[in-house]
């Protein structure tokens, strides 16, 4: 994360928590140091999408904070920039 996109990436981690918003999968604050890195941002609007030339501040919403395994899961699946579809029509379907 570079390029003035950091502030609203950490404020989608601190306002959001270790909390994947897909599984649920979720650490404790003491626990962040250690196990934080399992956590990734993953954003809801590509930028490979945005327009060219066009410049947009992000904001927190702008991220869902989903676990790793979550976030490899989602490229692959059909609801990308949908994450509560991606619950229900992939994880639910498989007893997540």
């Amino acid at each position: 994360m570079n390029d003035g996109k950091d502030a609203a990436a950490i404020d989608a981690l601190s306002i959001k928590r270790f909390l994947c918003e897909s599984c649920n999968y979720a650490i404790s604050q003491k626990d962040q140091k250690i196990w934080g890195t399992g956590f990734e941002l993953h954003h809801l609007m590509p930028w490979g999408e945005m327009q060219e030339g066009v410049g947009r501040e992000l904001i927190t919403d702008d991220f869902a904070v989903l676990c790793a395994a979550c976030h490899r899961a989602i490229h692959r699946s059909a609801h990308v920039l949908d994450v509560r579809a991606f619950r229900s029509r992939v994880l639910v379907k498989r007893g997540v």
